[in-house]
C-alpha cells in the first residue's frame, strides 16, 4: 500500500511540474547566449496637464489653453508654453511635477525639452499690489505706438487686440495706433478690419535689454519675434504688418519725413516720390541750360567769323 501511495505521489508531482512548465512564459535568449532579458513597454506619448490661476493665460505653441487642459505630446518631443500676464499681475511661480522651474521662464516662455514622462505644470500669477515690501512692480510698463499695414499698404481703421481684450487700439485712416500701457513678456496680437474680420494673429515677446540702444526685433529659433528695447524705455515705436498667410511681421517703425509719401521701387532701389521727381527736374534743367550755353557759344563763334571776314 505504501509503495502504491509513493508511486501515486511521484506521478502527481511530475504532472504538476509539467503543467507549470507549460504555463510559465518562455525565457527570451539574448543574442550573445542564453541569458533571460526582461522586456518593458515604453509609452510613445505623454500627457501634459496645464493649470493656472486668475491673472493671466497660458498658450501652447500659440494656442490658448483653458486651465486644467491636458495635451498629448510624443515622447522626447519639446513643448513651448507662452505665459501672458494681465497688466496688473506678474508670474510668481511655475512648478513641474512639484519642482520649482520659475527661473526657466525666459522672455515669457517656458520650453519643456525632450519630454519623457507625464507632467503637471502649474502657473501661479500674483497681483502686483500684493508684492511684499517695498511693493515694487517687477514688470516694465511702456507706451507703444506706430503704424499697421496689410501687405505694403496702410491698414486703415484696423483694430488691434492684444492679450484677449486686455489691450485694445483702433488705427486711424493713416494706420496710426497707440497703446498707452504694455509691459515686457509675451503677448498675443490679433488684427482685424473695421468690420471685425480677423486678418492676422501672432505671438510676440518684449524684453528690456541693456545691450541695445534702440528698439530692435529678433526672431528666436522657435519662430517667436522678440522685441528688444533699451533699459529705461518709457515709449517705443513698432509697426505691425499683416501678411497674406495671416501671420504678422513686427518691425521698428520707419520714420518718413513730411506727409509719409509712398515709396517707388525701381531696379531694387527705393526712392521717396517727391525727391525722385525733384531730381528729374533738376537734371532736366541742367541739360537744358547746357544746351542753351552750347547755342550761345555757337552763335558767338559764327559772329566772330563774319566779323573776321569783313575785316579781311
Amino acid at each position: 500500500m505504501k509503495k502504491f501511495l509513493s508511486v501515486a505521489l511521484s506521478l502527481l508531482l511530475c504532472f504538476s511540474m509539467t503543467l507549470c512548465a507549460f504555463a510559465a512564459p518562455a525565457p527570451t535568449e539574448s543574442a550573445t547566449g542564453g541569458e533571460m532579458v526582461l522586456e518593458t513597454e515604453v509609452p510613445t506619448n505623454h500627457k501634459i496637464t496645464i493649470t493656472y490661476n486668475d491673472g493671466g493665460y497660458v498658450l501652447a505653441e500659440g494656442t490658448l489653453l483653458a486651465s486644467g487642459n491636458t495635451i498629448t505630446v510624443v515622447r522626447f518631443d519639446s513643448l513651448r508654453l507662452d505665459v501672458i500676464e494681465n497688466l496688473d499681475t506678474h508670474l510668481e511661480k511655475v512648478t513641474v511635477n512639484g519642482q520649482d522651474v520659475t527661473d526657466q521662464v525666459v522672455n515669457g516662455q517656458l520650453t519643456l525639452e525632450r519630454i519623457h514622462t507625464d507632467m503637471d505644470v502649474v502657473f501661479s500669477f500674483q497681483n502686483c499690489k500684493d508684492v511684499e515690501p517695498p511693493h515694487v512692480d517687477p514688470c516694465h510698463h511702456m507706451l507703444m505706438n506706430g503704424k499697421i499695414y496689410i501687405g505694403e499698404a496702410i491698414f486703415k481703421n484696423a483694430q488691434l487686440d492684444i492679450d484677449f481684450g486686455n489691450i485694445k487700439a483702433q488705427a486711424d485712416k493713416e494706420g496710426n495706433y497707440r497703446v498707452d500701457d504694455i509691459k515686457d513678456g509675451c503677448h498675443k496680437a490679433v488684427i482685424s478690419d473695421e468690420k471685425g474680420n480677423v486678418k492676422g494673429e501672432e505671438v510676440f515677446c518684449i524684453t528690456v535689454d541693456a545691450s541695445v540702444t534702440e528698439p530692435m526685433v529678433e526672431r528666436l529659433p522657435n519662430g517667436t519675434q522678440l522685441v528688444r528695447v533699451p533699459e529705461g524705455t518709457k515709449e517705443f515705436k513698432m509697426d505691425f504688418i499683416v501678411n497674406e498667410d495671416g501671420s504678422i511681421t513686427i518691425r521698428p517703425s520707419i520714420e518718413i519725413p513730411g506727409d509719409n509719401p509712398p515709396l517707388i521701387k525701381t531696379g531694387g532701389a527705393e526712392y521717396n516720390t517727391p525727391h525722385f521727381y525733384a531730381n528729374i527736374f533738376l537734371t532736366s534743367f541742367a541739360v537744358f541750360s547746357l544746351f542753351l550755353l552750347f547755342l550761345a557759344l555757337a552763335k558767338k563763334k559764327e559772329e566772330d567769323e563774319e566779323e573776321q571776314a569783313i575785316r579781311s
